[in-house]
């Protein structure tokens, strides 16, 4: 059986309506059986109390008569009257003096019965008719009490002449009651599956319908069906539910077309990023073996000039603008013809201490400090030491470019999980613009005056490689921050 709560909505509804409407159903009846009940008992002791009342006052008649032979009679002639069972006088001590069955006058009451006198007679309040009530039978006590018409039979010192017993068999009426119980019951019964089916119904129309479109409109937009509209036909939550949906689905025909779009222009461009990258790759190599042809013969050119010759100087300015067409070159091969990755285990911290030492050769005319911190001592990683060398050099020298005279570039390394090697490259330089912050991973874009524009990309290419990610962050004014995560730290124990 599955759980309550993998039900469905229908079947959760269903069980709540029989839960609620059988507990509903249950204290109808009770109170309504308790009721009725209550209402046959008080109406059965209203009428001991009248048929009491017209037994005193008969006898009272008879007595002023002086026939107090009549009194036996009147028990009898008024105990075949329904449901009296039986109608008695009692002396205090339980003598039967007058009964309306005679057989049994003088005798002594059963000791059941005593107990109950006894309980009536103690009672301060004894004046007052007494009942006891069973199941299906009411018995009750009344005082006959000496009075100026009883004096010319009666001894004028006695106070209390006897007690009047009267018995009542509702036995008859209460089953009748129990019937009506039982039909209570029934009705209720009926009226809460009635409640059910019609709440069901209006469940069906009102929320299940109107989801159970909804449900198959989403799976037609899962589908890639996007003109799917649900119809919006009622003035409530469920018409506002259809037309934030109907909203949702108009964003998301027109989010996919953008979508489409941008994938089609990326497409074109990684077409042509690629056509190009063949024929850079192609004229790169092509141009290669020219340029260090000219090379070599200007050099042997600029080594046979005497140093007195004013040529010589312009010879050496040719082979500084061959050196950077030859790193030109260098960066549209590495960047359309990628080496192999040459993985092994290496120090890392060598790694970076080389790309430091590599920039800080570079660094001309400015007061550049080089802090680099790591959070453990001999990480091993395994990588292409040559690649990440290459990686953070760029990364390096990009932040000895952003910073105008003077500044510091932090490498920080950390280890996580005990897998990653995080590194961050951070300058204090002048930062990237926002707007250019999506670009800078492009190739052929750049924004020195002096650049190819591929060396950002030739960076992301090798994490890639790596199954790493390279991330920038940058504020105009405040600097950048370069965050290289590579998940390639070795296990092993650190001295």
């Amino acid at each position: 059986m599955k759980s309550l709560l993998n039900w469905k909505l229908r079947s959760k509804i269903i069980l709540h309506i029989l839960v609620i409407g059988t507990i509903t159903a249950v204290f109808i009846s009770y109170f309504y059986t308790k009721s009725q009940r209550n209402i046959i008992k008080s109406s059965s002791r209203q009428t001991v109390n009248l048929i009491g009342e017209v037994i005193e006052n008969s006898i009272l008649e008879t007595m002023m008569e002086g026939r107090s032979d009549k009194v036996q009679a009147i028990l009898e002639n008024i105990s075949t009257s329904q449901h009296i069972k039986k109608l008695r006088i009692l002396s205090s001590d339980g003598v039967i003096l007058t009964s309306s069955m005679a057989n049994e006058n003088g005798n002594q009451i059963r000791e059941d019965e005593s107990k109950r006198l006894d309980t009536f007679l103690s009672d301060k309040n004894s004046d007052r008719p007494l009942p006891f009530v069973s199941h299906d039978f009411i018995q009750e006590y009344r005082l006959i009490k000496n009075s100026r018409e009883c004096l010319t039979c009666h001894d004028p010192d006695k106070d209390i002449l006897g007690v009047l017993e009267m018995n009542f068999d509702y036995s008859s009426v209460f089953s009748i009651w129990k019937k009506n119980r039982t039909l209570g019951i029934i009705v209720s019964l009926a009226a809460l599956t009635v409640l059910t089916l019609i709440i069901l119904r209006l469940f069906e129309k009102i929320i299940n319908r109107p989801i159970f479109n909804l449900k198959n409109r989403m799976k037609k937009i899962q589908e890639g069906d996007f003109t799917s509209i649900v119809p919006i036909t009622k003035d409530d939550e469920i018409g506002d539910l259809a037309q934030s949906f109907n909203i949702m689905i108009t964003k998301l025909e027109e989010a996919n077309t953008r979508i489409e779009e941008l994938h089609g222009k990326q497409m074109e461009k990684a077409e042509h990023l690629a056509s190009l990258g063949e024929i850079a790759a192609g004229l790169a190599h092509d141009i290669k073996n020219p340029i260090a042809g000219m090379k070599g013969a200007l050099e042997i050119i600029h080594d046979k000039t005497d140093d007195s010759d004013t040529n010589k100087e312009i010879f050496k300015e040719v082979l500084i603008q061959i050196d950077k067409i030859d790193q030109i070159i260098q960066d549209l091969l590495r960047y359309a013809k990628p080496k192999e990755l040459n993985i092994r285990e290496v120090p890392f911290e060598e790694c970076v201490d080389n790309a430091v030492k590599l920039a800080q050769m570079q660094v001309k005319n400015k007061d550049i400090q080089f802090h680099v911190s790591s959070s453990e001592k001999n990480i091993h990683a395994s990588l292409d030491a040559d690649k990440i060398q290459e990686v953070l050099l760029n990364l390096i020298l990009n932040g000895v470019a952003a910073i105008p005279h003077k500044g510091i570039i932090t490498i920080n390394i950390t280890k996580q999980n005990n897998k990653d090697l995080l590194i961050t490259v951070s300058d204090d330089g002048t930062g990237i613009k926002k707007e250019q912050l999506s670009q800078i991973f492009q190739p052929f874009f750049t924004t020195k005056s002096q650049g190819t524009g591929l060396g950002l990309s030739i960076c992301q290419k090798a994490i890639a490689a790596h199954s790493g990610t390279l991330e920038v962050e940058s504020e105009e004014g405040k600097g950048t921050t370069f965050t290289i995560l590579l998940p390639v730290v070795e296990s092993k124990a650190n001295s």
